[in-house]
């Protein structure tokens, strides 16, 4: 699954070297892959997510009477209520 990045490579080693400017180049290249493959992770993760959740809403964002039907369809509101 192809996932667009949340920050660049160049991004996180520009971050950690304001954050630990005592750091050796190599130990701040280290951190910024370590912290990158995470951030990656946690952005596939979500893509992943958000698929699974939006093939299981049955009614179509933005339409309110789709979203009524569904919830008097599961029982979650009184077909009364208006």
């Amino acid at each position: 699954m192809k996932v667009k990045n949340s920050y660049e490579l160049k991004e996180v080693i520009e971050a950690i070297k304001k954050e630990n400017p005592d750091l050796s180049e190599k130990e701040i290249e280290r951190k910024a892959i370590e912290l990158f493959r995470e951030i990656r992770k946690l952005d596939e993760d979500e893509a992943r997510n958000e698929k699974k959740y939006w093939k299981h809403v049955e009614f179509s964002a933005g339409y309110l009477e789709d979203l009524d039907r569904y919830l008097i369809r599961k029982g979650f509101i009184d077909r009364r209520i208006s």
